[in-house]
């Protein structure tokens, strides 16, 4: 049972790898240059950020900034941060299927795709919201959950 918690511990660090290999210099495109923006001065009327306004992403990277130099540099390294968590909620979703460690191994392969990938180090909204939605789908969908567990 051991070796299946170094097998964990090893395929997220290859993960952080990954990530880190593929983590932008700068900021590339206009939406993440807004959304830095906003996290300086939340204005929806002077287009700080476009609609829908990501309330939640940009009062995430004001908590955030105080650790960066560029206000985006938080959000980007916000969302690799929640790309590499993504394994986890994905595993437990997986796991419904199949074997833990499958499940596992799954889940690694899915984050290596060239589009959680690349877009890991992003300070776009989609990974942080990829992976809430991954958590919500692998606690509502669980076997055998209680009544509580279901009104949560």
């Amino acid at each position: 049972m051991w070796w299946s918690g170094l097998l964990t511990i090893a395929l997220l660090l290859l993960l952080v790898l990954t990530r880190v290999l593929a983590f932008p210099e700068s900021i590339w495109d206009q939406d993440e240059a807004y959304l830095g923006l906003a996290v300086v001065d939340f204005d929806p009327v002077d287009n700080r950020p476009h609609p829908p306004w990501f309330p939640a992403w940009v009062a995430t990277g004001r908590l955030a900034a105080s650790f960066f130099v560029e206000p985006a540099d938080g959000l980007r390294v916000l969302s690799a941060l929640s790309s590499v968590w993504t394994v986890f909620p994905l595993t437990a979703l997986f796991g419904i299927w199949m074997r833990r460690e499958l499940a596992l191994v799954s889940a690694f392969l899915y984050l290596c795709l060239p589009g959680p990938w690349f877009l890991s180090g992003r300070a776009f909204s989609d990974t942080p919201a990829t992976f809430m939605l991954v958590l919500t789908a692998a606690w509502w969908l669980r076997p055998y959950p209680s009544r509580a567990d279901l009104l949560c």
